[in-house]
């Protein structure tokens, strides 16, 4: 029986080649995870001239053998069918193959040559775990997470998970932008996830991440994803007046309304002002500020109120105090968290991703697998033409109308200013910002 061999790239078919093979396995870069095989091939063979003339042959060699990312195959056969023994169709996992050194050596005559080539060829390997296609940690080759945590002098923490994911270079019209979410942690609990960024290399097949969690004594209510809020209560003994001042200011996520915010801060309002919600209550707490404003173009609100509450007393003035200790209303220990592409909310989604790559050789040709097409311009002939844009990705989010609407807000009656009188006044601060996250009592 008699073997065969033919070995090919870029449809240039070797003749008399013998092939020389080493393979070496490849590592994370923090070398604890294999993430594939590098294959490097060393063909070499004669050249003879097959009556097309010898210069053709060598122009068709050094032109096929130059181009990298092109079809590499090895196949033998046994006399009765081909077997593939090495075959990277449409390219390899690191944006190759990738073409070595040609060399020709010992042209006789004009009638024959020596040659020797090489190329590098990268394959991820699963060793044993599922590779293919229909698994989508199949596309990554390697994922590190480099975690760092610095508290600060009250025993507060600020988490920083960073890392990068590196993927196969077969990509099919995807880039790496589109697999934030398997780099993306939960947020810890009575924690509120305060930065994202995603940076995507020029080659589209790495990504190199930061999110900053950091640590709160409260947590926002939901859908509130930033704010403060100051409450305090005066009580002036001289005709037993007790007066509640509650201010602050809240921040929408991108899917919240204004209403959303609204009605988060009548929540905080009936917690600090419980007489001012019940009509049953006495003495009644009366109204006497409010004052509530939007920020136009961007989606948050301030707000201040002020009520008096007529011959409380100290028992009013005690029961209010009482309240420092609770947690305000939404106050869970989880957070409102944008996920990786600016999303607060199903089906919604604030942010855009990274597009394809486009990459081009020396001659203007789009190298970039998956890449849109972009037709080269010859010098003098006009502007080079703009790439497709981002709505061309397959699943890229491109960012939604913001939404708006909500029912009407309830109308307060406001009362006239009561008599200002000397009093005892304790503050409380409930802050949601970094810098003052402690309920702290100021007595004046």
């Amino acid at each position: 029986m008699t073997y065969r061999q033919q070995v090919s790239y870029n449809g240039f078919v070797f003749p008399f080649a013998k092939v020389a093979i080493t393979e070496q396995t490849r590592m994370s870069d923090d070398g604890t995870s294999p993430i594939g095989t590098l294959y490097q091939f060393s063909i070499s063979g004669v050249l003879v001239d097959d009556g097309g003339g010898l210069l053709n042959q060598l122009l068709a060699m050094r032109g096929n053998l130059s181009q990298p990312r092109r079809d590499f195959i090895v196949q033998w056969n046994d006399g009765s069918s081909w077997i593939s023994l090495w075959s990277f169709i449409g390219g390899d996992d690191a944006f190759g193959p990738v073409p070595g050194q040609l060399n020709i050596r010992q042209i006789s005559g004009g009638r024959c040559a020596m040659f020797s080539w090489s190329v590098e060829v990268f394959k991820k390997q699963c060793f044993g775990a599922d590779c293919s296609l229909q698994n989508a940690n199949s596309d990554v080759l390697s994922l590190s997470r480099q975690w760092d945590h610095a508290i600060d002098d009250s025993g507060y923490t600020t988490r920083t998970v960073s890392g990068v994911i590196r993927f196969k270079r077969s990509l099919a019209g995807t880039v790496a932008d589109s697999y934030r979410y398997l780099a993306t942690p939960d947020v810890p609990a009575w924690y509120r996830r305060i930065s994202q960024n995603w940076t995507q290399s020029a080659d589209g097949f790495e990504l190199i991440y930061s999110i900053i969690d950091q640590e709160q004594y409260w947590t926002l209510p939901k859908p509130v994803i930033k704010g403060h809020a100051n409450y305090s209560i005066q009580y002036n003994p001289i005709g037993a007046m007790v007066t509640h001042n509650l201010s602050g200011e809240f921040q929408g996520a991108s899917s919240a309304t204004k209403f959303d915010l609204y009605s988060a801060m009548n929540d905080l309002l009936i917690a600090k002002f419980p007489k001012f919600d019940d009509p049953d209550a006495f003495p009644q707490l009366i109204l006497t500020t409010v004052n509530i404003s939007e920020s136009v173009y961007e989606n948050s609100i301030t707000f201040y109120f002020s009520g008096d509450v007529a011959a409380g007393g100290r028992p009013e003035f005690d029961s209010a105090v009482l309240r420092f200790y609770t947690a305000p209303p939404g106050s869970d220990g989880s957070s409102q968290a944008p996920n990786a592409f600016g999303s607060s909310s199903p089906g919604f989604s604030s942010g855009v991703m990274a597009p394809r790559p486009s990459s081009f050789d020396s001659c203007g040709t789009n190298a970039g697998p998956g890449s849109p097409t972009v037709p080269a311009v010859p010098l003098g002939t006009g502007p080079v033409p703009a790439a497709p844009s981002n709505s061309g990705v397959p699943n890229a989010p491109t960012g939604t109308a913001r939404p708006t609407g909500g029912p009407t807000p309830p109308v307060s009656s406001v009362s006239e200013d009561h008599e200002k009188r000397p009093y005892i006044e304790f503050r409380e601060t409930l802050s949601y910002e970094v810098d003052n996250r402690i309920a702290t009592f100021l007595p004046k």
